[in-house]
């Protein structure tokens, strides 16, 4: 894989060594954490610097995740008898907004008629990531990238945003 396809994936597994997403900074130094048994290391540059990424796409994104919730947490919010976004739903998409690498942008965010919440990267209409979160965790997704259309399900679980998603995200993203 070239080293620069490798440059998100990398920044977001350091990012889940050190235990947390609300910041992108990872690593200062290499062999801080030695000890631990991770390869991908050695592919973060010289010195095995993690550059700090702006967290304000993901707070943009919270923010209007609050709005979308505000709006669409009682039944029928279409008229047309769409479901209620439980709030249980709305705290495993704030989680999976946390968890998402900053450098992946900032989705559009709404609600389903069956009360999930949808993120959307979309760059044209033949370019975009749409994702639809329910409660259980369960990502159900539809993917196109020129000739390349994809659609299945990855889940949210233990806080780590499926790496394959992440790839998905960087291709979408060049």
């Amino acid at each position: 894989m070239p080293r620069g396809d490798r440059s998100l994936e990398a920044v977001y597994l350091a990012t889940r060594a050190v235990g947390t997403a609300a910041s992108d900074v990872a690593v200062h130094n290499k062999e801080v954490f030695a000890w631990r048994d991770t390869g991908w290391f050695s592919d973060l540059g010289p010195g095995g610097l993690v550059v700090a990424l702006d967290r304000k796409p993901m707070q943009a994104a919270l923010l209007e995740l609050g709005s979308v919730y505000a709006e669409r947490r009682e039944a029928n919010w279409d008229g047309y008898g769409a479901r209620a976004v439980h709030r249980f739903t709305y705290q495993k998409a704030q989680e999976f907004i946390n968890n998402l690498p900053s450098a992946v942008g900032t989705p559009e965010i709404g609600a389903d008629p069956d009360g999930e919440i949808a993120l959307e990267w979309y760059r044209s209409a033949s370019r975009l990531l749409s994702i639809s979160l329910a409660l259980n965790g369960r990502l159900t997704y539809i993917y196109r990238n020129g000739a390349t259309r994809m659609r299945g399900t990855f889940w949210f679980l233990d806080d780590e945003v499926p790496m394959e998603l992440v790839k998905l995200l960087e291709v979408l993203r060049a």
